[in-house]
This record gives structure tokens, C-alpha cells and sequence, in this order.
């Protein structure tokens, strides 16, 4: 005889209302219908937005969340390569996008560019379609402090590979080797572990998995050789070195000898030079032997 009490209406959609009316006869009977077309809803706000690192390791942002507030930043240490967003929609009718993503919970995991900043856009469609609002996370990852090794090898000039005495290891930096005296150069190829680090040999730069230049062994001596690794971060290196020992020439041949006079004047001896055997010879008082060595053991600096 009065209301029928509250109605619920179905949103962005149509609620029929039947409204029958019947005679005192209780046979006359006519339906009365009012179709409510209630508007969808335009809420395009998120009520909460959540970053976590692939493991779900959450990830404070710098600024407090607010509805409101659609720009934010973060920054993660090198060790965090991927993230995932968790957007909560206020309205439940609303969809999200995250990139070219669309998702009803967490988008996935989102590989961060290293030493950079990846932004994650956040576009939340309201039910009507027509309401729009994104939201951006700009993630800045740092660079990498990896200044190791993977691989180091020594080889001769021609290649061939030169054992270290010592096994390698990433956390090794000192390693010995000896060569022979017929070895001069050698020749270092160091790998970086990370592919962004750079490798330095002496003074020269050096692409990680390639050789260097020659490098001069000192001859009865040792030469140490210095690979500087050098992070992204450009400030955290590390430097690991090669001490080759290389033997003395055992080489105690002429490679020339010549006889003269006092005045210069060339005396041919009886054997040819690569015949000669040194004994005794006797020559008149007023000569004088001029012995002219050429060594063949060259000076390596």
C-alpha cells in the first residue's frame, strides 16, 4: 500500500521493475514494467598498488600510495633484475592493464633495464569505458659492482695455452707461471663475469674474450702482467696479475768471429766459422787478437 522498499539496481545495466496489479475480483490482473537503465561506473582509481621482487619480496616505494597520486619512483639494487605489480582496482567492474598487459591479479614478472630506469605503466579502464587513468613506476636499477673474472687463459704468442700454476678462480687474483727461454711473448685473454664490466691489460684495453697484444718477457726475470677489471658501476675494480718467470738463455755460442791485425787488416782463419774449434794458436808477438762476438741472446724489455 506504500513502497516496496529499496530496489537494487544492476550498474551499467537495466533493472526491470514489474509492478502487477490485481482487481478486487482478484481476476482482473495488469502488470505495470519500469526499466531502469542505471549508468556504469567511472571509477578508474586504484585503492592500492603493491611492487614485490619476483620472489614477492616487496619493494617500498618512495612515495606513500594515494588513490590520487599517479606518478611514483623506486630504486633497487643490481641484484634485483625482475619485479612484479599487484594494482587493486576500487571499483571491481574495472579492468587494468599493465604495459600491454591485461590482468585480473599480479602482471607477471618485468625485466628492469640494468643500470637504468624501466617505467611500468598502469592503465586502469573504469566500467564505463570512458574513464581512464594511468599510474607510472619509474624503477631505477643500479649498475652492476661485478668486477670479476670468469676465465683467464695465457698463451703464447702463436697461441698455443700456457698452465697457470694455480687453478682459477673468480676470487684468485694471483697467479705464477714459468716458460721456457725460447717463450718471449705471451699473450693474456681475460672474460669478465658480467658483460658490461671492462678489462684492462697494463695500459691497454682489452674486450673481454679476447687476446691482448704481445707482451714482452723479461728474459732471465719476471714479468708481471696486471688485468684490471673495472665494474659498470665504473668505480669498482679489481686487479689481478701474472707473474711469468722466464728462464735465462742457455745459449753460450758465437754467432761470428773475426781475426784481424793490429791495423784492421782481416785474417781469414784455416776453418770456416761454423767448423771452428778453439785451441791453441800461436801468432807472432806483434799481432794482436781482436775477437769480434756478435752474441745471438737478444735483450728483452
Amino acid at each position: 500500500v506504500s513502497d516496496g522498499g529499496n530496489i537494487d539496481l544492476t550498474e551499467g545495466g537495466v533493472t526491470t521493475i514489474a509492478i502487477v496489479v490485481t482487481a478486487q475480483d482478484d481476476e482482473a490482473e495488469r502488470t505495470y514494467t519500469i526499466a531502469v537503465t542505471r549508468a556504469a561506473s567511472s571509477d578508474a582509481s586504484l585503492s592500492n598498488l603493491v611492487l614485490t621482487q619476483s620472489n614477492g619480496t616487496p619493494i617500498p616505494l618512495a612515495e606513500d600510495f594515494a588513490p590520487t597520486t599517479t606518478t611514483y619512483t623506486v630504486s633497487v639494487e643490481n641484484t634485483v633484475a625482475q619485479v612484479r605489480v599487484i594494482p587493486t582496482a576500487t571499483h571491481p567492474n574495472a579492468t587494468i592493464q599493465v604495459g600491454s598487459n591485461t590482468m585480473v591479479s599480479d602482471g607477471g614478472n618485468i625485466e628492469l633495464t640494468e643500470d637504468g630506469v624501466t617505467t611500468i605503466t598502469i592503465a586502469v579502464t573504469a566500467q564505463d569505458d570512458e574513464m581512464e587513468i594511468t599510474y607510472t613506476i619509474a624503477v631505477d636499477r643500479a649498475p652492476s659492482r661485478d668486477a670479476s673474472l670468469s676465465n683467464l687463459v695465457l698463451t703464447q704468442s702463436n697461441g698455443t695455452p700456457i698452465p697457470l700454476a694455480e687453478d682459477f678462480a673468480p676470487t684468485t687474483t694471483t697467479y705464477t707461471v714459468n716458460v721456457e727461454n725460447t717463450v718471449a711473448q705471451v699473450q693474456v685473454m681475460p672474460t669478465a663475469t658480467h658483460p658490461n664490466a671492462t678489462i684492462q691489460v697494463g695500459s691497454n684495453t682489452v674486450v673481454s674474450g679476447t687476446t691482448s697484444n704481445n707482451i714482452m718477457l723479461t728474459e732471465g726475470g719476471v714479468a708481471t702482467i696486471t688485468i684490471i677489471v673495472t665494474a659498470q658501476d665504473g668505480r669498482t675494480n679489481r686487479i689481478y696479475a701474472i707473474a711469468v718467470a722466464r728462464d735465462p738463455s742457455s745459449d753460450a755460442s758465437l754467432s761470428n768471429l773475426v781475426l784481424t791485425q793490429s791495423n784492421g787488416t782481416p785474417i781469414p782463419l784455416a776453418e770456416d766459422f761454423a767448423q771452428l774449434r778453439l785451441t791453441r794458436m800461436r801468432l807472432s808477438q806483434w799481432m794482436i787478437i781482436r775477437w769480434l762476438a756478435v752474441s745471438r741472446v737478444e735483450t728483452l724489455s
